[in-house]
């Protein structure tokens, strides 16, 4: 009867050794477009109705392009200016921060903005 237990588990255990050598299957992750942004990426979403975008980080300056409401826009600097005002620079040009709200990625963004459009209809 020993023998008997004794073979069971030698070959249980020899079934088990060869079980780890098996080929592994690889497993493809797809991660929608949104998991390729910046980690870092910083995004703003538009809080009054209309708003200016300056050429330089001070109203003085030209202005270069408008955005309205709920518009969602992507972070590319910050610089508090000579008036100890903060202003944050995007792809069209700076407006001040007062104007904005940053959120730390595009989804809570876009999900703020949806909030601000569903609020303003």
């Amino acid at each position: 009867m020993k023998k008997l237990l004794l073979a069971a588990i030698s070959v249980l255990l020899i079934s088990a050794s060869f079980q780890s050598c098996k080929q592994k299957k690889e497993l493809e992750i797809i991660l929608p477009d949104s998991a390729e942004e910046n980690a870092q990426d910083e995004w703003a979403v538009i809080q009054e109705p209309y708003a200016a975008f300056y050429e330089e980080p001070d109203e003085a300056s030209g202005i270069a392009a408008h955005a309205r409401l709920g518009d969602v826009l992507l972070v590319e600097g910050r610089k508090i200016n000579d008036n100890k005002e903060l202003w944050i620079k995007f792809s069209r040009g700076w407006i001040q921060n007062n104007v904005v709200v940053i959120y730390s990625n595009k989804l809570k963004a876009e999900s703020a903005a949806l909030i601000i459009e569903e609020v303003h209809q």
